[in-house]
């Protein structure tokens, strides 16, 4: 029977987006069209992470041979950078958090489209000539990199000027920014702020630079960043005014009840350093909230109905057991607790949405038990200590990362997750079992340790064509 729909009817550039870089190795051994057709017309992202070895990951020394078009993102702090100019894949980076070994080489990097030079002033003005492409640029605190440079960056949308006392307003006001962050600027002023067609906008340190409520009449912003002294010199009745606005993270905020009713066209708020009692009111548009504190206590969390949130983290911050009331958080997809909060898994159940479930620096004395989230795909352990995984059955969850320090995990304990695909294994004791021969659905294994499994399961999890990758810690 023949497929409605064959693969060389899909655009290229759809099946690139669609899948990553390992569904991509995958396709190309198991089908002839990937690895003629497909593979060499692709563009791929690869993202180097700086806890992958590149020594010991034998596709990525082979991956411009299988992907020519590749756009490749390197990270800051990587250890084998040598090693990535030696590839001779200038053409492929397209990402660069930090410039490095990479200064050699710096102009014949024509397809970057993001670069970081935070404080880097061995980087000239002449070196970024010929990078017309970029589209993101962090000259936070750099001195060396000129308005006449910048002038002829015409695809730039994002840029960081935070410290910068080099870009004046002549010098940006043509370009077709959407983002800019002016944290502790004293070049820019306002009245270019008005002429820019931005979305994103923060304004750490800057706002009082601002007369008048100017910032209230721009219809174009969307997000917004400041400390609560830049709030206070906007005055929140002024973002009340901005109807456009969907997104306010707001540094060492300092909010009281009343204040969070002018927020009501909000739908991402991120209290970061939150040092006062967390007393908010109930926001029907909210979707996302992020806090993050240093151990307050005292709130009345339990009592906010946030009917439409779908995503909440919560780091640093101190809420006891029967704090976060879930009955009040039924949409939640994805929740994130870090150290401080008390996980109590029976209240949880009322979550039946939750697809995502992140325990990060915490102390689990009880077992962990998630087995009556019928809707969980993924669940990452991060750090603390846990004790245990409660047993039974969960047909949902595909990811499971566990990276405590006290575990023993063994084929018995991962049992129930009958369609586990995707397994992570950080810094535990020796792994121990029958090479996780229940998980049948098994196809992806990640040690953070090159000896966490004896010889034979790795040789029984090979046989099974399972990956194996490994990770630097």
């Amino acid at each position: 029977m023949t497929h409605p729909y064959p693969l060389s009817t899909i655009p290229i550039y759809a099946i690139s987006e669609y899948f990553d870089i390992n569904d991509l190795i995958t396709l190309r051994r198991t089908h002839r069209y990937f690895s003629e057709k497909l593979c060499p017309s692709t563009s791929p992202n690869i993202s180097l992470h700086s806890n992958t070895s590149l020594y010991e990951n034998k596709d990525f020394l082979n991956i411009i041979d299988q992907f020519p078009k590749a756009k490749i993102k390197v990270p800051r702090y990587r250890p084998e950078d040598k090693l990535l100019m030696n590839l001779k894949i200038e053409t492929n980076i397209t990402s660069l958090d930090t410039v490095g070994d990479y200064i050699e080489i710096l102009t014949d990097l024509t397809n970057l489209t993001s670069l970081q030079i935070h404080r880097l002033d061995e980087v000239k003005s002449e070196m970024l000539s010929n990078l017309t492409k970029l589209i993101e640029l962090d000259l936070s605190g750099n001195t060396r990199i000129n308005g006449e440079t910048i002038r002829k960056l015409t695809n730039l949308r994002k840029l960081n000027l935070e410290e910068n006392r080099i870009i004046a307003d002549e010098d940006i006001e043509c370009l077709p920014l959407r983002s800019l962050s002016l944290s502790k600027n004293s070049m820019i002023t306002w009245r270019i702020l008005k002429k820019l067609n931005l979305t994103e906008l923060n304004l750490n340190k800057y706002a009082y630079r601002l007369e008048g409520d100017e910032l209230s009449q721009n219809t174009s912003l969307t997000e917004l960043t400041g400390e609560m002294m830049d709030i206070y010199e906007i005055g929140l009745e002024n973002i009340a005014k901005m109807t456009n606005l969907r997104k306010l993270t707001i540094k060492n905020p300092n909010l009281i009840y009343k204040d969070y009713i002018r927020l009501t066209n909000l739908t991402h708020l991120e209290l970061d350093t939150l040092r006062t009692p967390f007393n908010m009111s109930d926001l029907s548009r909210l979707e996302t909230l992020i806090i993050k504190g240093i151990d307050v206590v005292n709130t009345n969390f339990r009592l906010v109905r946030l009917v439409s949130l779908s995503h909440l983290e919560i780091n640093g911050y101190r809420f006891g057991t029967g704090e976060i009331d879930f009955r009040h958080l039924r949409n939640l997809t994805h929740l994130d607790v870090g150290a401080n909060c008390c996980v109590n898994f029976a209240e949880m159940l009322v979550l039946k949405k939750l697809k995502r479930l992140i325990l990060r620096n915490a102390n689990y004395d009880k077992e962990v038990d998630i087995f009556g989230l019928t809707s969980l795909t993924s669940l990452e352990i991060l750090d603390g200590r846990l004790r245990s995984i409660v047993m039974g059955k969960n047909d949902s969850l595909e990811r499971l990362t566990i990276g405590t320090y006290n575990s023993d995990i063994d084929d018995k304990t991962l049992k129930g997750f009958v369609n586990l695909k995707y397994l992570s294994l950080r810094p535990l004791h020796n792994v121990h079992g029958l090479c996780f021969k229940y998980l049948e659905n098994l196809y992806e294994v990640t040690l953070w340790k090159r000896h966490m499994l004896y010889k034979e399961s790795i040789a029984l999890l090979e046989v099974r064509g399972i990956k194996i990758k490994y990770l630097n810690i």
